[in-house]
């Protein structure tokens, strides 16, 4: 019974994990859009996690710290894109500019 239940709690984040992937490649996630999520994500968790139970702690903390490393890989990606966008919006108002002179 263990197994069925952290499979089917893993079956379901790798479910909401492809449906987000599918998301993402439509629709630009703004920074306060993506905190929400991760919020709205770490109380889903926190919900999972109290109806493990106590002798499940070590399996708990391992979704937890998942669960963190992909929001924060999630956050860089987003600042990484967000400044590659700054930069492309600098050098291209630099290309009009001198393409006018």
């Amino acid at each position: 019974a263990r197994r069925s239940r952290r499979g089917r709690a893993l079956a379901t984040m790798a479910s909401d994990d492809s449906e987000r992937e599918e998301e993402e490649e439509t629709k630009v996630e703004t920074k306060g859009q993506m905190t929400q999520r991760h919020k709205r994500e770490a109380m889903m968790l926190k919900k999972q996690v109290q109806k493990m139970g106590k002798k499940r702690k070590e399996e708990a903390k391992q979704l937890e710290k998942e669960l963190q490393a992909r929001h924060q890989s999630e956050l860089k990606a987003l600042e990484e894109r967000a400044a590659r966008a700054s930069e492309e919006a600098a050098s291209g108002g630099a290309a009009e500019g001198e393409a006018e002179a």
